[in-house]
């Protein structure tokens, strides 16, 4: 019901089209406040921040230069810019993004042979070790991720800070 529509310049004239009508090749005119509609590279620009927190989780705006790239899905916050499309849909970074989550939860080193109650047993342990982890302060989001900590060697960690302390603590627990 609600139109997003994009600044372009075809033919040597600037226009408003839809969104979706954005096709690699486009000059689009960014200003603030603009969604980046595609992926592509600054070719003009005058004091450009954007908030990428969609692609890479940081809170703070990053300046864009002339030959910088921008991602779909990401906001201007300030400034002027005009890029120039290179990938659109999805064959741009958010698309593949979009197309990995919707291709379902992945694979756990689970069970093969299945006794009637195995699946019920399960559950009930992986709760208890959910329950268990939220008492140390973890959450787990996936009950099935659970089954995969017993076969992890290592752990890597992203700490940007934006939504912690940042602050690293890491615990070994020994049996």
């Amino acid at each position: 019901m609600v139109k997003t529509y994009v600044a372009v310049i075809r033919d040597g004239e600037e226009m408003e089209i839809p969104i979706e009508y954005v096709v690699p090749g486009d000059i689009v005119i960014l200003r603030a406040g603009d969604m980046i509609p595609a992926d592509g590279v600054v070719i003009k620009v005058k004091d450009l921040f954007v908030n990428e927190s969609l692609m890479t989780g940081e809170a703070y705006p990053v300046e864009k230069f002339e030959g910088s790239n921008l991602f779909m899905g990401t906001h201007v916050i300030s400034g002027f810019g005009v890029m120039e499309v290179i990938k659109t849909g999805k064959d741009t970074e958010y698309g593949k993004i979009v197309d990995r989550l919707r291709l379902g939860k992945g694979r756990t080193d689970g069970i093969g042979i299945t006794p009637v109650l195995l699946p019920a047993v399960i559950s009930v342990g992986l709760s208890y070790g959910a329950r268990y982890m939220a008492h140390k302060g973890a959450i787990v989001k996936r009950l099935a991720s659970i089954e995969n900590f017993g076969s992890m060697n290592v752990l890597c960690c992203d700490k940007t800070g934006t939504l912690t302390e940042g602050k690293m603590k890491v615990f070994a627990f020994k049996n």
